[in-house]
């Protein structure tokens, strides 16, 4: 009997839900969450409020589709597209700002700040009202989960007894309506399709059920990142990332991202499973080494010379710091693309990991 690489999607999820439901009973967090951070103390600063996003979730890529590896970059098309996604993208990274002070130096008026801007897209439930969307739109809307979860969870764990409760009543069911409009984008797709933005899309759910304590939503991330290491192949490439052709290099980085965080909550919570996967992510990180480090490895695969394929720049390189926790065998690699990168901040993965996984005692993050 031949196996469709639907029925094989639908196997690989259903039994990899199955072990996690007869196992996991309540999420638990990574230890490095936990954070002995300074008092709390008060200072004269300016809260800038951001108004909630209320427009359409419609957005126009910045590759055209009519370009089949989507690796052209049409500078107009990416302008428009930044400038359309500016709102949503300034209150990420604002949040991700307040929340990394909130964990290193924390002031009572950054934490009110962070709450009422939060508290105030909730009630609006931006993000999640849209009657127009577009595929897009829904990749924005996960990518913003993804870091208004992974920062709220931070800030959550080491704030809880002073965040007012009706305030985190608010934002929790905010992140939970988002959470669950993405398990609903991102399920039932075509083996062809499922690619990073499956992954992101895991990452952003992994998130939320961790702030949320949600096992259900657990279960559906971790299935697809049991999908998703099975994609990539005995050589530790990913095919549907190496469909892109001069930014297979970049792509296959940016898929690394969240599967590297997704590693650290299963194997935090279902050892057995990560453990079973462990030697697909390792192969896929050991490529990226090879190229951080100069070796050509995607050129030589793609044969085509790779584009915007620097991984140590711009917090591209963030995962690092997580995956160094849980990665001995790949300590040396880890560390050598750590010294050699800018900073290891990622808005969408929740900030300074260098300071959340990595501080005090080996600390890399540079200034």
């Amino acid at each position: 009997m031949r196996w469709g690489q639907g029925q094989l999607i639908f196997v690989s999820l259903l039994v990899s839900a199955c072990a996690t439901e007869a196992s996991i009973e309540n999420v638990a967090l990574p230890t490095d969450y936990f954070v002995t951070a300074a008092p709390i103390r008060t200072k004269d600063v300016t809260c800038t409020t951001l108004p909630p996003y209320q427009g359409s979730m419609v957005f126009y890529s910045k590759y055209r589709k009519s370009d089949p590896e989507k690796s052209h970059v049409i500078a107009s098309l990416d302008e428009k597209y930044r400038q359309d996604t500016f709102g949503i993208n300034r209150f990420n990274s604002h949040m991700t700002k307040l929340a990394d002070r909130l964990v290193k130096s924390p002031t009572e008026e950054d934490l009110k700040c962070y709450l009422d801007n939060l508290t105030n897209w909730s009630k609006y439930s931006s993000l999640a009202t849209s009657k127009d969307e577009n595929y897009v739109g829904k990749a924005v809307k996960k990518w913003a989960l993804a870091s208004i979860a992974s920062n709220y969870l931070k800030v959550i764990t080491n704030h809880s007894t002073i965040v007012d409760q009706q305030q985190d009543q608010d934002i929790k069911k905010w992140i939970s309506i988002l959470a669950n409009q993405v398990t609903i984008d991102y399920s039932n797709r075509k083996a062809s399709q499922i690619n990073n933005h499956d992954y992101w899309a895991a990452w952003a759910v992994m998130a939320s059920a961790a702030v949320l304590n949600d096992t259900k939503l657990y279960r559906w991330a971790e299935g697809r990142f049991v999908y998703a290491t099975q994609q990539i192949d005995d050589r530790g490439f990913l095919p549907n990332e190496l469909k892109r052709s001069q930014r297979a290099a970049n792509y296959h980085n940016y898929a690394m991202q969240p599967l590297a965080m997704l590693g650290l909550f299963i194997n935090v919570n279902n050892p057995d499973t990560f453990s079973a996967h462990r030697p697909s992510l390792e192969l896929l990180a050991d490529n990226l080494f090879i190229h951080a480090t100069g070796t050509p490895i995607f050129e030589l695969e793609t044969g085509v010379k790779q584009v915007d394929s620097d991984i140590t720049i711009n917090g591209r390189s963030a995962w690092l710091a997580a995956y160094l926790t849980y990665s001995p065998a790949q300590e040396k690699q880890i560390r050598e693309v750590i010294d050699i990168s800018t900073n290891l901040r990622s808005t969408r993965l929740g900030g300074d990991l260098g300071f959340l996984f990595l501080h005090p005692t080996n600390h890399h993050n540079k200034e």
